[in-house]
């Protein structure tokens, strides 16, 4: 019986040694949880929140937030940047680009989209909207 064990107890750790090389070598991926993955429709509003993304449906377009920076300017003070800003970067084809949003309303050109920041807290969460340019 105490073979036997021994015997359980070595293919175990040589299966799990072998598991964590193969995951040192990328032969098997183990992704971070980022969250969910949220589903979005082109011309629909939707929440991105912070370690989430976004698919447009029927679109192959993936957006991230890459950075929230929230470092207002104080009241008083002249400041030259307002110091709020929300970096999206956009996936497409195997090709990425980054756009930085500063302010509500703002939008900026992604590929063959038009992306709208709606609303934002700067540290947390983006409400994007998504249009394809015809």
């Amino acid at each position: 019986m105490g073979n036997e064990v021994a015997v359980i107890i070595s293919i175990f750790l040589l299966i799990l040694i072998s598991i964590v090389v193969l995951i040192n070598q990328g032969v098997i991926n183990v992704g971070i949880n980022k969250g969910p993955h949220l589903e979005a429709s082109l011309g629909e509003k939707f929440k991105l929140r912070e370690n989430q993304d976004a698919i447009v449906m029927n679109e192959s377009l993936k957006i991230e937030i890459k950075e929230f920076i929230y470092s207002p300017c104080t009241e008083g003070m002249y400041c030259v940047w307002s110091g709020l800003r929300v970096t999206l970067e956009f996936t497409k084809d195997g090709e990425t680009i980054s756009k930085d949003f500063e302010s509500k309303k703002d939008f900026r050109f992604a590929f063959d989209y038009r992306v709208t920041m709606i609303n934002t807290d700067y540290e947390t969460y983006v409400d994007l909207k998504v249009e394809k340019i015809e």
